[in-house]
């Protein structure tokens, strides 16, 4: 899995896919549990 300055969960309900907001090198992306990329890294 790759390494990511910050990451942060967007939600917690039970029983949902969890989907992060990770940042890294001043860029920001949307992955999903699975590390799947949904939006890639783009400036924030």
């Amino acid at each position: 899995m790759p390494q990511y300055e910050a990451i942060n969960p967007l939600n917690a309900c039970t029983g949902q896919p969890l989907y992060l907001q990770v940042s890294l090198q001043g860029e920001t992306a949307l992955i999903d549990q699975n590390n799947d990329v949904i939006i890639p890294f783009a400036a924030n």
